[in-house]
Protein backbone atom coordinates (compact mmCIF):
# COMPACT_ATOMS: atom_id res chain seq x y z
CA UNK A 1 0.00 0.00 0.00
CA UNK A 2 1.66 3.13 -1.45
CA UNK A 3 -0.52 5.46 0.82
CA UNK A 4 -2.01 7.47 -1.40
CA UNK A 5 -3.39 6.90 -5.30
CA UNK A 6 -0.71 5.35 -7.16
CA UNK A 7 -1.41 6.71 -11.30
CA UNK A 8 2.17 5.93 -12.54
CA UNK A 9 4.93 3.48 -12.04
CA UNK A 10 8.76 3.17 -13.78
CA UNK A 11 10.74 0.45 -13.32
CA UNK A 12 14.85 0.76 -12.68
CA UNK A 13 16.85 -1.93 -11.88
CA UNK A 14 15.19 -3.56 -7.70
CA UNK A 15 13.31 -0.73 -7.73
CA UNK A 16 9.79 0.38 -8.85
CA UNK A 17 9.24 4.37 -8.54
CA UNK A 18 5.87 5.14 -8.14
CA UNK A 19 3.65 8.39 -8.79
CA UNK A 20 1.64 8.49 -5.77
CA UNK A 21 -0.72 11.30 -6.14
CA UNK A 22 -0.56 13.47 -3.08
CA UNK A 23 2.17 11.33 -1.67
CA UNK A 24 4.56 11.71 -4.08
CA UNK A 25 7.35 9.44 -4.81
CA UNK A 26 7.61 6.20 -3.53
CA UNK A 27 10.52 3.69 -4.25
CA UNK A 28 9.81 0.15 -3.46
CA UNK A 29 12.81 -2.56 -3.71
CA UNK A 30 11.37 -5.30 -5.75
CA UNK A 31 13.99 -7.83 -6.29
CA UNK A 32 12.09 -10.40 -4.41
CA UNK A 33 8.68 -9.63 -6.44
CA UNK A 34 6.84 -11.86 -3.43
CA UNK A 35 7.76 -9.13 -0.61
CA UNK A 36 8.13 -5.71 -2.10
CA UNK A 37 9.01 -3.37 0.36
CA UNK A 38 9.33 0.31 0.37
CA UNK A 39 13.04 1.52 0.00
CA UNK A 40 12.36 5.40 0.34
CA UNK A 41 10.08 8.11 -1.00
CA UNK A 42 10.00 11.69 -1.26
CA UNK A 43 7.36 14.06 -0.97
CA UNK A 44 7.04 15.84 -4.37
CA UNK A 45 4.78 19.13 -3.19
CA UNK A 46 2.09 18.64 -5.12
CA UNK A 47 0.47 15.63 -6.99
CA UNK A 48 2.69 13.26 -8.55
CA UNK A 49 0.84 11.97 -12.04
CA UNK A 50 3.96 10.57 -13.98
CA UNK A 51 7.43 9.34 -13.18
CA UNK A 52 10.75 8.60 -15.35
CA UNK A 53 13.82 7.88 -14.07
CA UNK A 54 17.06 8.05 -15.95
CA UNK A 55 20.31 7.56 -14.31
CA UNK A 56 20.49 8.65 -10.66
CA UNK A 57 17.01 10.56 -11.04
CA UNK A 58 13.65 10.74 -10.90
CA UNK A 59 11.30 13.08 -12.94
CA UNK A 60 8.18 13.73 -11.89
CA UNK A 61 5.44 14.81 -13.51
CA UNK A 62 3.86 17.02 -10.50
CA UNK A 63 0.21 18.32 -11.32
CA UNK A 64 0.25 22.17 -10.87
CA UNK A 65 4.13 21.79 -9.54
CA UNK A 66 5.40 21.43 -13.16
CA UNK A 67 8.60 18.95 -13.65
CA UNK A 68 10.40 17.49 -9.69
CA UNK A 69 13.54 16.00 -10.61
CA UNK A 70 14.81 13.97 -7.49
CA UNK A 71 18.54 12.59 -6.67
CA UNK A 72 17.74 8.94 -5.89
CA UNK A 73 21.28 7.43 -6.59
CA UNK A 74 20.56 6.42 -2.76
CA UNK A 75 17.17 5.25 -2.65
CA UNK A 76 16.68 5.40 1.16
CA UNK A 77 17.53 8.96 1.20
CA UNK A 78 16.12 10.94 -2.15
CA UNK A 79 16.30 14.50 -2.52
CA UNK A 80 15.20 17.19 -4.58
CA UNK A 81 17.73 18.48 -7.42
CA UNK A 82 15.90 20.60 -9.16
CA UNK A 83 12.32 21.51 -10.42
CA UNK A 84 10.13 23.75 -13.09
CA UNK A 85 7.14 25.53 -12.96
CA UNK A 86 5.68 23.90 -16.06
CA UNK A 87 2.71 26.45 -16.12
CA UNK A 88 -0.30 23.93 -16.81
CA UNK A 89 -0.93 20.79 -14.71
CA UNK A 90 1.81 17.98 -15.96
CA UNK A 91 0.41 14.54 -16.38
CA UNK A 92 3.43 12.65 -17.58
CA UNK A 93 6.29 13.31 -19.11
CA UNK A 94 9.38 10.79 -21.07
CA UNK A 95 12.96 11.57 -21.04
CA UNK A 96 15.58 11.41 -23.69
CA UNK A 97 18.69 12.79 -23.83
CA UNK A 98 19.00 16.49 -22.31
CA UNK A 99 15.53 16.89 -22.74
CA UNK A 100 12.02 16.50 -20.30
CA UNK A 101 9.28 16.32 -22.67
CA UNK A 102 6.40 17.06 -20.38
CA UNK A 103 2.51 16.53 -20.99
CA UNK A 104 1.53 19.18 -19.34
CA UNK A 105 -2.26 19.68 -19.47
CA UNK A 106 -4.43 22.27 -21.27
CA UNK A 107 -0.44 23.78 -21.75
CA UNK A 108 0.50 20.74 -24.28
CA UNK A 109 3.89 19.42 -24.82
CA UNK A 110 6.81 21.60 -22.88
CA UNK A 111 9.97 20.73 -23.49
CA UNK A 112 12.52 20.87 -20.59
CA UNK A 113 16.26 21.07 -20.83
CA UNK A 114 17.55 18.93 -18.01
CA UNK A 115 21.63 18.55 -19.14
CA UNK A 116 21.71 20.16 -15.59
CA UNK A 117 19.64 19.03 -13.41
CA UNK A 118 19.92 21.24 -10.28
CA UNK A 119 19.42 23.78 -13.33
CA UNK A 120 16.43 23.18 -15.64
CA UNK A 121 14.72 25.61 -18.25
CA UNK A 122 12.03 25.39 -20.74
CA UNK A 123 13.43 25.40 -24.61
CA UNK A 124 10.31 25.28 -26.43
CA UNK A 125 6.56 24.39 -26.55
CA UNK A 126 3.87 23.64 -28.86
CA UNK A 127 0.09 23.99 -27.79
CA UNK A 128 -1.37 20.64 -28.67
CA UNK A 129 -5.13 21.70 -28.88
CA UNK A 130 -7.06 20.49 -26.09
CA UNK A 131 -5.42 18.39 -22.97
CA UNK A 132 -2.29 16.86 -23.26
CA UNK A 133 -2.52 13.93 -21.00
CA UNK A 134 0.50 11.17 -22.05
CA UNK A 135 3.66 11.31 -24.13
CA UNK A 136 5.97 9.17 -26.06
CA UNK A 137 9.42 9.69 -27.63
CA UNK A 138 11.29 8.20 -30.74
CA UNK A 139 13.54 9.25 -33.24
CA UNK A 140 12.84 12.82 -33.80
CA UNK A 141 8.86 12.96 -33.02
CA UNK A 142 7.11 13.03 -29.83
CA UNK A 143 3.81 11.39 -29.81
CA UNK A 144 0.99 12.69 -27.34
CA UNK A 145 -2.15 11.61 -26.27
CA UNK A 146 -4.37 14.94 -26.37
CA UNK A 147 -7.38 14.09 -25.08
CA UNK A 148 -10.53 14.99 -27.20
CA UNK A 149 -8.04 16.09 -29.94
CA UNK A 150 -6.59 12.58 -30.00
CA UNK A 151 -3.09 11.56 -31.27
CA UNK A 152 -0.69 14.33 -32.40
CA UNK A 153 2.31 13.92 -33.62
CA UNK A 154 4.95 17.03 -32.61
CA UNK A 155 8.44 17.01 -35.14
CA UNK A 156 11.04 17.39 -32.23
CA UNK A 157 14.11 17.76 -34.34
CA UNK A 158 14.69 21.29 -33.12
CA UNK A 159 13.91 21.15 -29.28
CA UNK A 160 13.27 25.18 -29.71
CA UNK A 161 10.48 25.26 -32.68
CA UNK A 162 8.56 21.73 -32.27
CA UNK A 163 5.51 21.60 -34.92
CA UNK A 164 2.95 19.05 -35.81
CA UNK A 165 3.86 16.64 -38.18
CA UNK A 166 0.37 14.82 -38.23
CA UNK A 167 -2.54 14.04 -35.87
CA UNK A 168 -5.42 11.80 -35.73
CA UNK A 169 -8.52 12.37 -34.03
CA UNK A 170 -9.89 9.11 -31.98
CA UNK A 171 -13.74 8.90 -31.25
CA UNK A 172 -12.81 9.05 -27.81
CA UNK A 173 -10.35 10.92 -25.39
CA UNK A 174 -6.83 10.33 -25.37
CA UNK A 175 -5.21 9.42 -22.33
CA UNK A 176 -2.26 6.82 -22.98
CA UNK A 177 -0.04 6.39 -26.02
CA UNK A 178 2.99 3.93 -26.07
CA UNK A 179 5.09 3.31 -29.72
CA UNK A 180 7.08 0.25 -31.20
CA UNK A 181 8.03 0.18 -34.68
CA UNK A 182 5.61 1.86 -37.12
CA UNK A 183 2.78 1.39 -34.76
CA UNK A 184 1.25 3.77 -31.98
CA UNK A 185 -1.09 2.66 -29.12
CA UNK A 186 -3.30 4.59 -28.03
CA UNK A 187 -5.57 4.43 -24.90
CA UNK A 188 -9.16 6.57 -25.95
CA UNK A 189 -11.16 6.82 -22.67
CA UNK A 190 -14.87 4.70 -23.49
CA UNK A 191 -13.42 4.51 -27.24
CA UNK A 192 -10.64 1.33 -25.86
CA UNK A 193 -7.54 0.96 -27.71
CA UNK A 194 -6.21 2.43 -30.77
CA UNK A 195 -3.52 1.20 -33.32
CA UNK A 196 -2.30 3.45 -35.66
CA UNK A 197 0.45 3.32 -38.07
CA UNK A 198 2.42 6.49 -38.79
CA UNK A 199 4.55 6.95 -41.56
CA UNK A 200 6.02 10.57 -42.71
CA UNK A 201 7.44 9.31 -45.76
CA UNK A 202 4.27 7.42 -46.28
CA UNK A 203 3.80 9.17 -49.72
CA UNK A 204 6.47 6.94 -52.18
CA UNK A 205 9.69 8.65 -53.94
CA UNK A 206 11.09 7.08 -56.83
CA UNK A 207 13.89 8.69 -59.31
CA UNK A 208 15.41 7.60 -62.08
CA UNK A 209 18.97 9.58 -62.66
CA UNK A 210 18.61 10.08 -66.08
CA UNK A 211 15.03 11.69 -65.71
CA UNK A 212 15.45 13.53 -62.42
CA UNK A 213 17.64 16.41 -63.61
CA UNK A 214 14.73 16.71 -66.39
CA UNK A 215 12.28 18.24 -63.91
CA UNK A 216 12.03 20.16 -60.38
CA UNK A 217 9.49 21.13 -58.18
CA UNK A 218 9.78 24.02 -55.75
CA UNK A 219 8.70 24.18 -52.28
CA UNK A 220 4.51 25.49 -52.48
CA UNK A 221 4.21 29.07 -51.15
CA UNK A 222 3.31 30.50 -48.56
CA UNK A 223 4.24 27.71 -46.23
CA UNK A 224 2.26 26.78 -43.56
CA UNK A 225 -0.95 28.11 -45.76
CA UNK A 226 -4.62 28.79 -45.02
CA UNK A 227 -7.52 27.85 -47.72
CA UNK A 228 -5.12 27.91 -50.40
CA UNK A 229 -0.94 27.51 -51.59
CA UNK A 230 0.71 27.50 -54.97
CA UNK A 231 3.17 24.83 -56.07
CA UNK A 232 5.08 25.71 -58.96
CA UNK A 233 7.66 23.38 -61.03
CA UNK A 234 9.35 23.36 -64.67
CA UNK A 235 10.00 20.84 -67.25
CA UNK A 236 12.78 20.56 -69.19
CA UNK A 237 10.64 18.50 -71.88
CA UNK A 238 7.21 17.80 -72.48
CA UNK A 239 5.87 14.47 -71.24
CA UNK A 240 3.14 13.30 -69.44
CA UNK A 241 2.87 14.67 -65.94
CA UNK A 242 1.26 14.35 -62.60
CA UNK A 243 0.80 16.14 -59.44
CA UNK A 244 -1.00 14.64 -57.00
CA UNK A 245 -1.90 15.20 -52.64
CA UNK A 246 -1.78 12.94 -49.90
CA UNK A 247 -2.50 13.28 -46.58
CA UNK A 248 -0.85 11.90 -43.45
CA UNK A 249 -2.12 8.75 -44.06
CA UNK A 250 -0.73 8.61 -47.79
CA UNK A 251 -4.46 8.80 -49.33
CA UNK A 252 -4.66 10.90 -52.00
CA UNK A 253 -7.09 13.24 -52.01
CA UNK A 254 -6.71 15.95 -55.07
CA UNK A 255 -5.37 15.21 -58.09
CA UNK A 256 -4.35 18.74 -59.24
CA UNK A 257 -2.44 17.85 -63.21
CA UNK A 258 -2.61 14.94 -64.88
CA UNK A 259 -1.74 14.82 -68.65
CA UNK A 260 0.93 15.86 -71.59
CA UNK A 261 2.40 19.00 -70.85
CA UNK A 262 4.69 20.75 -72.54
CA UNK A 263 7.97 22.28 -71.16
CA UNK A 264 8.82 24.95 -69.12
CA UNK A 265 7.64 26.39 -66.00
CA UNK A 266 4.39 25.51 -64.36
CA UNK A 267 2.23 27.14 -61.73
CA UNK A 268 -0.79 25.47 -59.91
CA UNK A 269 -3.10 26.68 -57.20
CA UNK A 270 -4.71 24.19 -54.78
CA UNK A 271 -7.69 25.06 -52.70
CA UNK A 272 -7.77 22.73 -50.07
CA UNK A 273 -11.01 25.16 -48.35
CA UNK A 274 -12.27 21.43 -47.76
CA UNK A 275 -9.68 19.83 -45.92
CA UNK A 276 -8.28 19.56 -42.67
CA UNK A 277 -5.22 21.19 -41.03
CA UNK A 278 -2.31 19.31 -41.22
CA UNK A 279 0.86 17.59 -42.47
CA UNK A 280 0.53 17.08 -46.89
CA UNK A 281 2.35 15.70 -48.97
CA UNK A 282 2.39 16.59 -52.82
CA UNK A 283 3.83 14.33 -55.21
CA UNK A 284 5.00 15.26 -59.34
CA UNK A 285 5.31 12.05 -61.38
CA UNK A 286 6.87 12.85 -64.75
CA UNK A 287 7.56 9.32 -66.98
CA UNK A 288 8.89 7.16 -64.39
CA UNK A 289 10.60 9.54 -61.88
CA UNK A 290 8.68 11.21 -58.86
CA UNK A 291 9.41 13.50 -56.19
CA UNK A 292 7.48 14.14 -52.81
CA UNK A 293 7.49 17.73 -51.19
CA UNK A 294 5.82 18.32 -47.67
CA UNK A 295 3.86 21.10 -46.64
CA UNK A 296 1.31 22.58 -43.66
CA UNK A 297 -2.15 23.53 -43.82
CA UNK A 298 -2.89 25.91 -41.03
CA UNK A 299 -6.79 26.91 -40.77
Amino acid sequence: NTGSYAVDVFLDGDYAYVADWWDGLRIINVSNPSGPYEEGSFDTGGRARGVFVSGDYAYVADGDQGLRIINVSNPSSAYEEGFWDTEGEASDLFVSGDYAYVADGLEGLRIINISDPSDPYEVGFHDTGDEASDVFVTREYAYVADGLDGLRIINISDATGPYEEGFYNTAGSARGVFVSDDYTYLADGFDGLYILEFAPTAVEEEKEPQLAAYFSPSQNYPNPFNISTKITYSLSFSGHAKLEVFNIRGQKVATLVEGEQAAGAKEILWDASDMTSGLYFYKLTVGKSSEVKKMTLLK
